[in-house]
């Protein structure tokens, strides 16, 4: 019996379709790695979502605290006023614990500063010993907002101011700014303290405080400059 043999053609993927396979997902990997690095960057990246978070959620608590601690300026002091129990300062900057920085004698236009001083008395002490001063430093340099405090003999402050050793303690923490926080005062401000209420609503004439501070900042928004301010009610003129 005589066998005959049959050729089978055999079917699958020639060459040139494997590589065009490859080429094609190649391209999606190449596309897919491209955008994840987009996400991380969106995300955790110098300009991203976390570090913009970091920052705002900073300031907002730095200067929250700020704003807090400088309505004590002039609390239980014997007739407080802005020329006594208060002191800004230009070009300052702290050499270990001691501040320098030039003194600017405060008038109705705002005058910029920063490194802000001020005096208190938070226990109602007749000891002079129990008094404390306290300040707000922007570090032009680390871009740190700075609280700084000495307790116990540090009036006069408007002379004595340089040979205290301050004790520090940071509010914003250093490089995390684009720009340091800026200061600025003014005296003769007639600003509304928080929770003040208008004549019409109590039938008397609405508190007014003396001095106004502000407190100016750029946040996690490059170009957005926003502005907080503080009215000093416990301050004379």
């Amino acid at each position: 019996m005589r066998h005959h043999s049959t050729s089978r053609r055999q079917g699958g993927a020639s060459l040139v379709a494997l590589m065009v396979g490859m080429v094609i997902a190649l391209i999606a990997s190449i596309s897919g790695l491209a955008l994840y690095k987009t996400a991380v960057q969106q995300t955790s990246g110098p300009q991203g979502m976390v570090a913009a978070s970091r920052i705002d959620g900073q300031l907002a608590s730095g200067l929250l605290s700020a704003q807090m601690l400088l309505q004590e300026a002039g609390f239980g002091l014997s007739k407080p006023n802005a020329t006594e129990h208060l002191l800004l300062l230009r070009d300052a900057r702290l050499d270990g614990a001691r501040l320098e920085g030039r003194p600017v004698v405060l008038g109705n236009a705002a005058s910029p500063g920063n490194a802000l001083l001020w005096a208190s008395n938070p226990e109602l002490s007749a000891d002079p010993a129990r008094q404390v001063c306290q300040g707000l430093y922007a570090d032009p340099v680390s871009r740190a907002l700075v609280l700084l405090r000495v307790q116990g003999n540090c009036q006069p402050l408007a002379t004595r101011w340089q040979q205290l050793e301050w004790q520090r303690r940071s509010l914003v923490a250093a490089e995390l700014l684009a720009d340091p926080v800026a200061l600025d005062v003014r005296r003769n401000a007639g600003c509304w303290p928080y929770g003040a209420l208008p004549q019409a609503m109590t039938g008397r004439p609405a508190p007014s405080a003396a001095v106004e501070v502000g407190l100016a900042y750029v946040g996690s928004v490059a170009g957005s400059r926003n502005r907080y301010t503080s009215c000093l009610s416990n301050l004379s003129e």
